[in-house]
């Protein structure tokens, strides 16, 4: 990789995940409280929410757990549709939604890209 640090650019990567799955989490509270979207919609909202929290909270410290039996999030292709699907779920049309799932679709699309590069390493939690 040159002089570009795999450790850095694995720090990058997280960060840029803390702020993507902060922004779906959010998105999601906002388009819980608007009270303008069906009962189906608001289920949708509240699911996307609690996996992007608890994905949220896997950035930092990955459990045992979802290392095992959730082994595609720690793939960049895995994480490029989890943030994918994501960023399309919680789309409405109001400006925040609109930049934060344009910026969370953009950092999957960057993961599936990422994915075809051999020299990146896999990514697990900062701790």
């Amino acid at each position: 990789m040159g002089y570009l640090n795999r450790y850095l650019l694995l720090l990058a990567f997280n960060v840029f995940n803390i702020v993507a799955f902060g922004g779906i989490v959010s998105v999601a509270i906002i388009n819980i409280v608007d009270h303008q979207a069906p009962t189906n919609l608001i289920i949708y909202y509240a699911y996307t929410g609690l996996l992007s929290l608890a994905l949220l909270l896997s950035e930092v410290r990955a459990p045992r757990l979802l290392n095992a039996q959730a082994r595609f999030l720690f793939t960049y292709t895995g994480r490029g549709i989890v943030l994918t699907y994501f960023g399309c779920i919680v789309y409405t049309n109001k400006l925040f939604n609109i930049i934060a799932c344009i910026y969370v679709v953009s950092l999957g699309v960057v993961y599936l890209v990422v994915a075809w590069t051999p020299f990146v390493p896999m990514q697990h939690g900062l701790l």
